[in-house]
């Protein structure tokens, strides 16, 4: 699942280094129907992650809660009407067996990623940290 803030913060990242992973490349090219992504030199293309729910943290911040798991098809062309970005994502963990990963592209747009179905408590108090170490949450 997916868990991305309703609206666009300011971050900074400096609070959190320490959690810090690793970073990588994101290619992908945007239309109005499929999202088409470069991976391991193959192009795959995918439908736009369907919003499933919405959680509030506190008054100020919400979050959609996304399915992220949709079938990708290999093809062999992009179309030429779509939108290219080239992304630079970095990946945090506040631990080794935490449930919740962060991901941070190009130091302004924030989500989170976890393989469970449910927010569950553990889930949501990993968010209010990360929340917290960037200065979004009191």
């Amino acid at each position: 699942m997916i868990i991305s803030p309703s609206f666009n913060y300011n971050i900074q990242t400096h609070c959190i280094q320490c959690y810090y992973l690793k970073s990588f490349q994101e290619v992908r090219f945007n239309t109005d129907d499929f999202i088409y992504e470069i991976e391991n030199d193959k192009i795959y293309k995918f439908k736009h992650f369907n919003t499933d729910n919405h959680v509030d943290i506190n008054n100020t911040l919400s979050f959609y809660l996304k399915n992220d798991s949709p079938e990708k098809i290999l093809v062999y062309h992009v179309p030429i009407n779509a939108t290219y970005t080239n992304n630079r994502v970095d990946k945090y963990k506040l631990n080794q067996n935490s449930l919740l990963t962060l991901y941070i592209e190009e130091n302004k747009k924030f989500y989170f990623h976890t393989n469970e179905t449910n927010v569950t408590h553990s889930i949501k108090d990993d968010m209010i940290t990360f929340l917290s170490l960037l200065k979004l949450y009191n």
